[in-house]
């Protein structure tokens, strides 16, 4: 006569196997307390080998383990543990539903990241944090601008969104702005003439060794 698994009880933590299922169920048998806490002990160990590498020995995992193997006794073993018997209402509750966040980002660009950030900026007390922190925002804003739009943005309109973010609290000085060029990406500055000295350099430089090896290989004809 065949024992199909179909047949047999259902296994309460797939994870660990029959197994490990019927030694849970087994240590119900042991009479002695002593010894049933040791083979509880022993078979912790060996479902520990279940757990990823590297986190076997974490507290965290080991409380883990020990909840599981309470589990798959129904709750029923007795052993004198490192841990607390769970309680069955509190392993079986469900977590309560997490809401999604239909609200929309005022600019796309720039996601919610970046409006989380003008709020934070917004609390600062100290006008000098204040001032830097909205400075390094509007350099952020003007980054995720370029990378988004594949241009460079006027320092008017990053003032003119940041308001527009912060609902009129981060106003930014363009006067400063401009005569510190502190919204200035690198690599990014329309005003900088385009610089190809380096180029013209190398270009010149490989002219002149290819003159002289003709050069050479002419004396040494000649000779």
């Amino acid at each position: 006569m065949f024992d199909y698994n179909s047949q047999r009880k259902q296994i309460l933590l797939k994870e660990y196997g029959r197994n490990i299922q019927v030694m849970a169920e087994n240590l119900l048998e042991v009479q002695d307390k002593e010894s049933r806490s040791k083979q509880a002990a022993w078979l912790v160990d060996i479902m520990r080998q279940f757990a990823q590498p590297g986190t076997r020995d974490n507290n965290d995992v080991t409380h883990k383990i020990w909840d599981d193997l309470y589990i798959m006794s129904n709750y029923e073993l007795d052993v004198d543990g490192p841990f607390p018997k769970p309680d069955p209402a509190m392993v079986s509750k469900k977590p309560e539903p997490i809401g999604y966040n239909f609200s929309q980002a005022k600019l796309k660009h720039y996601g919610k990241n970046i409006e989380f950030l003008a709020e934070k900026v917004k609390e600062l007390q100290n006008e000098t944090e204040r001032e830097n922190a909205t400075i390094y925002l509007a350099r952020l804003m003007k980054s995720f601008f370029a990378q988004y739009n594949k241009e460079v943005v006027e320092d008017e309109v990053i003032k003119e969104q940041l308001l527009r973010l912060s609902n009129g609290k981060l106003v930014l000085n363009l006067e400063k702005i401009k005569a510190e060029n502190l919204l200035e990406l690198s690599g990014t500055n329309k005003n900088e003439p385009r610089n190809d000295n380096g180029s013209n350099n190398r270009n010149r430089n490989n002219r002149n060794n290819r003159n002289n090896r003709n050069n050479k290989n002419n004396k040494n004809r000649r000779k």
